[in-house]
């Protein structure tokens, strides 16, 4: 225990460790807003909206044909990356979509072979500002392309591969509500399937 001879050595001690005390409450303060991302905006987050629980869904094509899809809850996580040597700080929140064929459907992507999941919806924003949104669906995949993106109504998006950033092998095209997720879409072979 310190012992202080008089009342302005205990002062100038009083003082020093509340000066130490505001320092780091301010450096505490400073680096913790330094990475704060900001909010995904509703806009954003309308992707989002039908994948709030495991989803099971079958579509049908007009032979008579089965796609069995199966599509996860939106997958939320945050990482932070602190790299000196990179000069790379910042903090990343992550929403992902990831989705599975099932054995038996009549789409059986062989350049998805071997992956038990992919990824319907990945979207990121960082705490520097950089912002991504990119959307696959059985290889039709839009990222830059996003703006091509044909809006139908308030909730309905027509996603054409000849728009696309990749055109994807199987399909032509799909159609997405931000209520309840793809509803249908034309392979290659120009036959229509609808969610069952």
């Amino acid at each position: 225990m310190r012992v202080f001879t008089s009342w302005s050595q205990l002062a100038i001690h009083i003082m020093t460790q509340m000066h130490r005390t505001i320092f780091f409450i301010i450096l505490s303060f400073t680096l913790t807003n330094c990475y704060k991302v900001k909010e995904f905006t509703v806009d954003q987050l309308k992707w989002y909206k039908p994948f709030n629980k495991l989803d099971t869904v079958i579509f049908i094509s007009d032979k008579n044909e089965l796609d069995t899809l199966i599509f996860h809850k939106t997958i939320s996580e945050t990482r932070e990356t602190r790299d000196r040597k990179m000069g790379a700080f910042h903090n990343t929140n992550f929403l992902s979509v990831p989705y599975e064929i099932s054995q038996g459907s009549y789409h059986q992507p062989e350049y998805l072979s071997g992956m038990s999941y992919y990824y319907f919806l990945n979207m990121s924003k960082d705490s520097d500002g950089y912002e991504y949104l990119g959307i696959d669906f059985m290889g039709i995949t839009y990222f830059d392309s996003i703006h091509k993106i044909e809006k139908i109504d308030s909730t309905i998006y027509f996603f054409d591969s000849k728009k696309a950033d990749l055109p994807g092998l199987d399909l032509l095209n799909f159609t997405f509500d931000t209520e309840i997720g793809v509803i249908n879409y034309t392979d290659k072979r120009e036959v229509k399937w609808k969610r069952k």
